[in-house]
């Protein structure tokens, strides 16, 4: 069936669902957990926004979080307060950039993208993808049952239609998959935890030939799916180092805020220097996440 946007749904706190208008700059982006990862290492709300994201506002809660991984992980498998910070900050920066893009640069770019993705993979195949996203990386308003998934993605956060909001989110995902640094903390965020893997890796695909044809963006000109594997790239392997490339290469378009994150967080890294002497390292293992309905109700 078609997609219509009958009721709008403004998300202005966790408690919240008034009539407060958000614009773009104020929307909140941060990196995903996946719903049943969430359960495993008890990790309350009060490190989650309204978008179901983990955000940390000062290294406390970074231990904090770092802390509940590590007591349910064997030593050898443990994570570091610093690759946490980095890799969250990363993520961060990652969603400003968009905002960015789509802002200044190329306004309305994901209203199209929900366009072109409906034209090319088929709108019920869209609709399966984005209701199995929210299904397994749920808003906390979905997941405690005070919206339906139906209801969030025909509805809005501030002026954004809420299907525009996931495919950026299924978009940073990818990027988060992408990066062998986040080996340690994939557990978290796998994309491997989709049941449509392949039609997952369908959109990406699909997001990545769009994007090609769209504006270019940033300091060498790029479309944004290069732009924003690029530090990935020329770094695989070390959080930190994307983190000195994008400070040194990005610091143009990088408010003062998060350059002088990027910097504080080395401290923080420097924790982790006496971890490898500790058993520290290495992947974990991953849990397929079991949830209920996604198939039964994708049809949006």
């Amino acid at each position: 069936m078609k997609n219509t946007l009958p009721r709008v749904i403004y998300l202005s706190s966790k408690e919240n669902l008034g009539n407060d208008r958000l614009t773009n700059d104020q929307l909140k982006y941060e990196f995903h957990i996946a719903k049943e990862i969430r359960k495993k290492y008890e990790i309350g709300d009060e490190l989650f926004s309204i978008a179901g994201n983990v955000i940390f506002t000062n290294f406390a809660e970074v231990r904090k979080f770092t802390t509940k991984i590590n007591a349910k992980r064997e030593p050898r498998y443990h994570v570091r307060n610093g690759e946490v910070n980095a890799m969250g900050l990363l993520d961060e920066i990652y969603h400003f950039l968009l905002r960015e893009y789509e802002v200044k640069t190329n306004p309305g770019v994901f209203s199209r993208a929900v366009k072109y993705l409906s034209d090319n993979i088929k709108e019920d195949h869209l609709n399966k993808m984005l209701f199995e996203f929210v299904a397994l990386f749920p808003p906390l308003e979905v997941l405690h049952g005070h919206v339906s998934t139906f209801d969030y993605l025909n509805s809005y956060t501030g002026d954004k239609s809420n299907r525009e909001i996931t495919i950026e989110e299924m978009m940073l995902l990818f990027f988060a998959n992408f990066n062998p640094a986040n080996k340690n903390v994939l557990e978290l965020f796998d994309q491997n935890y989709f049941k449509e893997k392949e039609l997952f890796s369908k959109v990406i695909e699909q997001l990545d030939k769009f994007f090609a044809n769209e504006t270019k963006f940033g300091p060498d000109n790029q479309d944004i799916f290069t732009f924003l594997k690029t530090p990935i790239l020329n770094h695989p392997d070390s959080l930190e180092a994307q983190l000195d490339f994008v400070m040194n290469k990005w610091k143009v378009i990088l408010v003062d805020k998060y350059l002088s994150r990027i910097l504080s967080s080395k401290d923080l890294m420097k924790e982790d220097i006496r971890f490898d002497d500790f058993g520290g390292g290495g992947a974990p293992p991953t849990v397929v996440p079991k949830y209920k309905g996604v198939a039964d109700d994708a049809d949006i």
